[in-house]
C-alpha cells in the first residue's frame, strides 16, 4: 500500500501517457523507415524508368530519321539508276548525304547482281561480305527496308547496317546500304536527353556491350550474359526489381532493364546501393525525429486512423498519376468516409471528361491538319493564332514564321482597301464572308484562292475568327487549259473542213500556172506577174498549213532529230532572211541532245521567232539576235513555280532580241490566232499561234520574259529522247523538172479541172496520161493495162471509191504497183497509211517531178 500511496495518480497518468506515446513511436520507426526506404527506392526506380521511356522513344526516333535520310535520297538515285543517268551523280549524292549527317559513316549502292555503282567511304564496308544472299542485300531487293543487328564492321568499328532498296516503278534497280557507328549513333541519343546521373548503357540481342564505359575496363562489344540483369532481358523479360544485384564493376546497385522491342536491344541503368543508402540513412534520421516528436502529440489518434486515410489517398494519387500519363481508365474505389467519397466520385467524374475533351480534341485537330485546305485562326484582332499544315504548303510560311502576325503579311495589293474593309464590316457583324482574292507566297509569287471567313462567339461575344482557303491555282490552270482547248478544236473543226478544198483550189491553181509560164516567153512583164500568183498561192498553202499546225490537226511525222546540229542548219539558213544591220549570234552546246520531232514544223518555229525578233527591232540602235541551244534538268524550285512542266530533262532553246518588248496587256493574247500588233500586211497573225501549237505537238512547253525597250526571249522547253537522231535534210530540193520519156502514168482525181490541168502538166513533162473520174475506174483502168502503166497518182478523197482503196485494190493485181497519193488534208485516212508515199497539194512542180523520177527509178520490188 505504501507504494502505491508513495506515486501520484497523476505522475502515473503522466507516465502512462508517455510510455503510449513512445512505444508506438519506438514501434512503428522502424516500419515508418523501412517504408521511407522503399519511396525513396521507387522515387528513384521511377526516374529511371521515365529515363528509360524517353530514351527508348528517342532511339525508336533516330532510327526512324536515318532511315528517312536514306529513303529520302533513295528515290532520287533509283531515278537517275532507272534513266542511265551518271554514277558521278550517284556518288555525288551519297557523299553529300555522308558528309551532311556524320552517324551515316558510309553508304554503298548495289546493283541488282550485288555489284558495286557507287560509295562514299567504303571502309565500314567489305566487298567479299557482299552477295545475292546477304541479308542487307536479299531483304531489300525484296521491296523491304533492312535494319541489321549490331556488329563488328570492316573498320572494326561497333555498327549497324541500314538497306533501302532502290526501285523505279515496279522495277528493283538494287540497294543503298547505310552503315551506322555505335558511337555517332549514342552521342546523338545522349545530346538529345536531359543530364542523366546513374550508369546507363545498351545491349544487343546477344547481350553483348554496346556503348563505352569511360570508367571501366570493358571494352565494347563485350559479352554480358552471366550478369542477371542481361540475362533477364535475353528472356525478353524486363527487370524492375527493388533488390540489389552485381553491377558491371561487381558492386551491389539498383537497376533498371528495358527491352526496346523493335530494335531488339536493352537498355539497363545502374544505381549504386550505396548511394540510394546514404540518402535513405539521412531520411530516416530526419523522419525517426519527426515521428518520435509527432507520436508524443498524436500518438493515439495516428496510430487509429493514420492507415485508413492514407490509402485512398495513395489510391488517388495512383489514379492522378496514370492520368498525367494518358490512362483515363483508372478511377477511384467508393470509400465509408463521406469527403473522401465524394472527391473521389468528382475525381471520377473529371477524368471522364477530360477523357472526352482530349479525344475530341485530338480528332478536331488530326482532322484539321489533313485537311487539304488552309486553315487560318486568329483573335478577334485579327492576330493569327493557328495555321495548319496546308497553309504552310500553299503559302510556303511556317507556323512559327506567321503565329503572332497579321494576316496582311498575305496582302498581294491586288485588292483594294475598300475590299478588306467591306470584308471586316461583314465578319464584325457576324457573319460568313465568302469571296475570291489574290494572295502572296513567301517566296513573292501570287496565288488566288477562295475563301470563307465565319466569327467564333463564346457568351455572345466574338472571341476569334477562321478563315478556310482553297488554293484555286490548279483549278484556274485547268480552266484557262480548257477555253485553249475548246478554241483550238474550233480552228482545227474549221480549218479541217475548208483545207482539203481549199488546198486543191490552189493546186489547180498552180498547175495551171505553171503550163501558163510554159506558153509566153521567159521574158515577157506577164511571166512576173504569173510568178506573184504563184508565190501568192503557196502563201496561202502555208497559211493553212500553219493553223492545222496550231490547233494541232496537220500531218506531223515525229523522228528523233539531232537537235544541235540541225540547229546550227537552220541558223545559216535564217542568217539569208535578216538583214545585215541586225547582228545574229549563236550559243549552241555540242553536247548530243535528240528529241522526237518534226523537222519542217521546227524549221517554221525557228522562222516565226527569228522574224518576229526581226520585226521588233525596228529602229532600234546595234539590233541584235542571240539563239541559244542547252540541256536543261528540272529541279524542285522550278517544278514548285512550274506545276504544270513534267520533271526530267530538256533541250533548252532560246530565242533573244533587244527590241521594243511586248507590253504586259498583250502577253495572255500572244499566243491567239489572228492577234497581231503589225502593221497592215506585214503578219498574219499566225506566227506565234503556230509556235504554241507546234510545241505543244512536241509535248514541250514555252515561256516568254520581255520588258518594255529592253527585249524579248522566247524559251522552249523540248523533251529529250533516248533515240539516235538524223540530221539529213527533209524538204525536196530546188530542181528543174525530169523528162518524163513516155512513160504511161495513170490520174485519178475528182476534181476535172484538177484532171486536166495534171494531165497537160504531166504530158509537158514528157508522160504519157490516162484519167480517172474516181478510184474504181483508176482500178479498171489498171486492170486493162497493167503491164502498160508505170505509176499512179491518187487523190486520196474521191467518191465511188478513195484513193488508198483503188491503191489497195490494184496491189491485188500487181503488188509492186507504184504510187503517189496526193491530198489536200484528210488525217483520217492519213493515220493509217502507214509507209506510203504522200504529197501535199499544193505542190510545186520540181517537187513532184523529182517524186515522179524517184519512184520509176527505184527497183519495183523496193517500193
Amino acid at each position: 500500500m505504501s507504494l502505491f500511496t508513495s506515486i501520484p495518480l497523476s505522475r502515473l497518468w503522466y507516465s502512462l501517457i508517455i510510455l503510449a506515446s513512445l512505444l508506438p513511436a519506438a514501434v512503428l520507426a522502424p516500419w515508418l523507415s523501412s517504408q521511407a526506404h522503399s519511396l525513396l527506392l521507387d522515387r528513384a526506380m521511377l526516374s529511371e524508368e521515365l529515363y528509360h521511356k524517353e530514351l527508348a522513344t528517342t532511339l525508336y526516333l533516330e532510327m526512324d530519321r536515318l532511315t528517312a535520310v536514306l529513303q529520302s535520297k533513295s528515290d532520287t538515285i533509283a531515278y537517275i539508276l532507272g534513266h542511265q543517268g551518271s554514277t558521278d551523280a550517284v556518288r555525288e549524292l551519297i557523299a553529300t548525304l555522308s558528309r551532311r549527317d556524320a552517324e551515316i559513316s558510309s553508304i554503298v549502292i548495289l546493283g541488282p547482281s550485288a555489284q558495286v555503282i557507287a560509295t562514299a567511304n567504303m571502309a565500314a564496308f567489305s566487298a567479299d561480305r557482299m552477295s545475292r544472299s546477304t541479308p542487307a542485300f536479299a531483304v531489300p531487293m525484296h521491296g523491304r527496308i533492312f535494319i541489321g543487328s549490331p556488329r563488328r564492321l570492316a573498320d572494326n568499328q561497333l555498327g549497324f547496317l541500314i538497306a533501302i532498296p532502290l526501285i523505279a516503278g515496279d522495277k528493283s534497280l538494287g540497294v543503298m546500304i547505310g552503315a551506322i557507328h555505335m558511337d555517332e549513333f549514342w552521342q546523338s541519343i545522349q545530346s538529345r536527353l536531359p543530364a542523366h546521373h546513374s550508369r546507363t548503357y545498351l545491349t544487343d540481342g546477344r547481350g553483348s556491350l554496346l556503348t563505352r564505359l569511360a570508367d571501366h575496363a570493358l571494352q565494347q562489344g563485350a559479352l554480358l550474359s552471366e550478369k542477371p540483369i542481361v540475362r533477364a532481358l535475353l528472356a525478353r523479360e524486363e527487370w524492375h526489381r527493388h533488390t540489389t544485384f552485381p553491377g558491371i564493376n561487381g558492386q551491389a546497385v539498383f537497376g533498371i532493364g528495358t527491352l526496346v522491342h523493335t530494335l531488339e536491344w536493352g537498355i539497363i541503368s545502374e544505381i549504386p546501393a550505396a548511394s540510394i543508402d546514404a540518402e535513405i540513412t539521412r531520411a530516416q534520421h530526419i523522419l525517426v525525429t519527426i515521428v518520435i516528436f509527432l507520436h508524443m502529440l498524436f500518438a493515439i489518434v495516428g496510430l487509429l486512423w493514420i492507415r485508413r486515410l492514407l490509402a485512398p489517398v495513395s489510391q488517388l494519387t495512383q489514379v492522378m498519376k496514370e492520368a498525367a500519363d494518358g490512362d483515363y481508365t483508372g478511377t477511384m474505389a467508393p470509400s465509408r468516409y463521406r469527403e473522401i467519397d465524394t472527391l473521389g466520385r468528382s475525381f471520377n467524374r473529371m477524368i471522364h471528361a477530360i477523357e472526352q475533351r482530349q479525344s475530341a480534341l485530338e480528332k478536331m485537330t488530326l482532322a484539321m491538319e489533313q485537311l487539304g485546305e488552309a486553315i487560318i485562326i486568329t483573335d478577334h484582332n485579327g492576330i493569327i493564332e493557328y495555321v495548319n499544315s496546308a497553309f504552310t504548303r500553299n503559302t510556303g510560311f511556317t507556323a512559327t514564321e506567321v503565329i503572332g502576325k497579321s494576316p496582311r503579311l498575305l496582302n498581294s495589293r491586288q485588292q483594294s482597301e475598300t475590299f478588306y474593309q467591306e470584308l471586316w464590316q461583314t465578319i464584325l457583324t457576324g457573319q460568313t464572308w465568302h469571296g475570291t482574292l489574290t494572295n502572296r507566297k513567301k517566296d513573292g509569287s501570287l496565288y488566288p484562292v477562295l475563301m470563307s471567313i465565319a466569327a467564333i462567339h463564346h457568351h455572345d461575344r466574338i472571341t476569334h475568327f477562321v478563315a478556310v482557303q482553297q488554293d484555286m491555282s490548279r483549278q484556274n490552270m485547268l480552266e484557262e487549259q480548257l477555253r485553249q482547248s475548246q478554241k483550238m478544236e474550233a480552228i482545227g473543226t474549221l480549218v479541217g473542213g475548208i483545207a482539203h478544198d481549199f488546198n486543191n483550189m490552189l493546186a489547180g491553181m498552180t498547175g495551171n500556172l505553171y503550163l501558163a509560164k510554159r506558153k509566153i516567153p521567159a521574158e515577157s512583164a506577164a511571166m512576173e506577174k504569173l510568178a506573184n500568183v504563184e508565190l501568192l498561192s503557196f502563201r496561202a498553202a502555208e497559211m493553212i498549213q500553219q493553223l492545222l499546225t496550231f490547233a494541232r490537226k496537220g500531218v506531223v511525222s515525229m523522228k528523233p532529230v539531232a537537235l544541235a546540229p540541225f540547229i546550227r542548219e537552220l541558223s545559216s539558213f535564217i542568217h539569208t532572211a535578216v538583214p545585215e544591220n541586225i547582228a545574229m549570234t549563236e550559243e549552241i552546246c555540242s553536247e548530243e541532245m535528240t528529241i522526237l520531232g518534226d523537222k519542217a514544223q521546227l524549221h517554221q518555229v525557228m522562222l516565226n521567232l527569228v522574224n518576229n525578233a526581226r520585226d521588233a527591232l525596228d529602229g532600234i540602235a546595234q539590233p541584235h539576235i542571240e539563239i541559244r541551244l542547252a540541256p536543261f534538268s528540272t529541279d524542285e524550285p522550278f517544278l514548285r513555280s512550274r506545276p504544270h512542266i513534267p520533271p526530267g530533262r530538256y533541250a533548252l532553246l532560246s530565242v533573244s532580241d533587244n527590241g521594243c518588248g511586248i507590253p504586259a496587256e498583250q502577253m495572255k493574247h500572244l499566243y491567239e490566232p489572228f492577234f497581231t500588233t503589225k502593221e497592215q500586211g506585214k503578219g498574219t497573225g499566225l506566227g506565234l499561234a503556230m509556235v504554241f501549237g507546234a510545241i505543244q505537238t512536241h509535248g514541250g512547253f514555252i515561256e516568254v520574259e520581255s520588258a518594255a525597250d529592253k527585249g524579248t526571249t522566247f524559251h522552249i522547253y523540248l523533251p529529250l529522247s533516248e533515240a539516235t537522231g538524223t540530221t539529213e535534210p527533209g524538204e525536196w530540193q530546188s530542181a528543174p523538172p525530169c523528162d518524163g520519156e513516155g512513160a504511161w502514168i495513170l490520174l485519178a482525181d475528182d476534181e476535172q479541172h484538177i484532171r486536166e490541168t495534171g494531165k497537160e502538166v504531166l504530158e509537158e513533162m514528157g508522160y504519157r496520161v490516162m484519167i480517172a473520174a474516181h478510184g474504181r475506174e483508176a482500178v479498171e483502168l489498171y486492170s486493162a493495162h497493167a503491164s502498160t502503166i508505170a505509176l499512179c497518182i491518187f487523190d486520196l478523197v474521191m467518191p465511188v471509191m478513195g484513193g488508198h482503196e483503188a491503191a489497195i485494190a490494184i496491189r491485188t493485181i500487181n503488188p509492186h504497183a507504184r504510187i503517189i497519193f496526193a491530198t489536200g488534208y484528210d488525217k483520217s485516212i492519213l493515220a493509217g497509211m502507214g509507209d506510203e508515199t504522200i504529197i501535199s497539194k499544193p505542190f510545186t512542180i520540181e517537187a513532184i517531178s523529182q517524186l515522179i523520177a524517184q519512184k520509176l527509178n527505184r527497183p519495183s520490188d523496193s517500193v
